[in-house]
């Protein structure tokens, strides 16, 4: 029957082996043998690598590390960076207040919100300011309408797309 498989034990773990393809299963690099989909390690001791592992690319940045002496060659060290996820209509209310709607309280409340979310990994886009807006304007209002002219204004200006 198809259905059947062996069992094979690897450091005190049960894994259910078959010899047919089938629905469910997938194919052991190292044995040649059909494992469960949900397998992370086959019984022979290979591993399989999970599908968010495979997509994601890790940037690496190199930094060094301080010498202890001068007449020491200095060693290289990698390190992981966080990737940036842009962000158009954030969770939660803003963590910093918008003290009105002129153009410099407007561009003062965008750079302190947008340094909160670099901290975070994160970057806003300009979408996710007008979403922020909401909080402290109804809708439609000329106030409302107001600060949404002044955020295209500042996001289409060089110093502030140079920050981001």
């Amino acid at each position: 029957m198809a259905g059947r498989g062996t069992f094979q034990k690897e450091r005190g773990k049960m894994t259910k082996c078959f010899t047919e393809p089938g629905r469910g299963r997938k194919q052991c690099e190292g044995c040649k043998k059909y494992v469960g989909v949900r397998t992370k390690t086959c019984g022979c001791g290979s591993t399989f690598v999970t599908g968010l592992e495979s997509k994601v690319k890790k940037t690496k940045v190199k930094t060094r590390k301080k010498a202890k002496s001068v007449s020491k060659p200095v060693a290289e060290e990698e390190e992981w960076v966080k990737p940036r996820w842009i962000i158009y209509a954030p969770a939660g209310k803003p963590k910093v207040t918008l003290e009105g709607h002129t153009r410099t309280k407007i561009k003062d409340w965008m750079s302190k919100t947008r340094k909160i979310a670099l901290d975070e990994g994160m970057v806003f886009h300009p979408e996710a300011y007008k979403y922020y807006i909401t909080y402290f304007y109804t809708i439609l209002t000329p106030e409302y309408k107001k600060c949404m002219r002044m955020i295209d204004k500042v996001c289409t200006e060089e110093e502030f797309q140079n920050a981001q």
